[in-house]
């Protein structure tokens, strides 16, 4: 289950420094170029080459919810699956119908006690009941964006108390910060904007 909100241009300082406050508990990852199949007309689907490994996640559900007074996002939930290695990356990305996105990302990762604790967990998310909080910054098509999003993994049942408990607890951490409903969705969506 996952919220996450796309901004044009390049993240805010309020953000950034959030994620620089304590290296210890956050992982700045490597760049890295993921490679999008262009489905003009699907936001629900999305299908791409990471790391040489084909992809596939699909939204089952979704619904708006309203996080902190200022935050209102777009809760999904998505199902994924992965296809193992490509023997050839190059026949799948070199074609037009992929867009290559570039992408730098801060993490963090939290676990939710069964009593509502939120304690850092470590810099990778297991499937275990957690909550990852993550910022992108994204180029794709020439364009430079940012993203912020929150993904828990576990129960299917306890997906939403999770995400719910982790978002509040950072967002109450960044009392400045805004985002709208309108800028919220999935990465599907997002590269039907970029991709026009």
């Amino acid at each position: 289950m996952e919220v996450r909100w796309f901004t044009r241009g390049k993240a805010p300082a309020c953000l950034t420094t959030w994620f620089a406050d304590d290296d210890s508990a956050t992982d700045i990852q490597s760049p890295r170029v993921d490679h999008y199949l262009r489905l003009p007309e699907i936001d629900g689907l999305g299908i791409k080459v990471r790391e040489g490994r084909l992809e596939i996640k699909r939204r089952y559900a979704s619904e708006s919810a309203v996080l902190t007074p200022r935050v209102v996002g777009l809760v999904e939930l998505w199902r994924k699956w992965g296809a193992g290695p490509v023997d050839d990356v190059s026949s799948f990305v070199g074609d037009a119908a992929w867009i290559a996105v570039e992408k730098r990302r801060r993490l963090r990762t939290y676990s939710v006690a069964p009593e509502g604790t939120i304690a850092p967990s470590g810099r990778s998310l297991t499937p275990s009941g957690e909550c990852s909080v993550e910022l992108t910054e994204v180029v794709a098509t020439g364009q430079r964006w940012w993203t912020l999003g929150f993904e828990a993994l576990g129960e299917e049942a306890a997906l939403r108390r999770i995400l719910d408990a982790v978002a509040r607890h950072v967002l109450d951490e960044m009392p400045e910060t805004s985002l709208a409903l309108e800028a919220s969705y999935g990465y599907p969506r997002w590269l039907q904007r970029v991709a026009g």
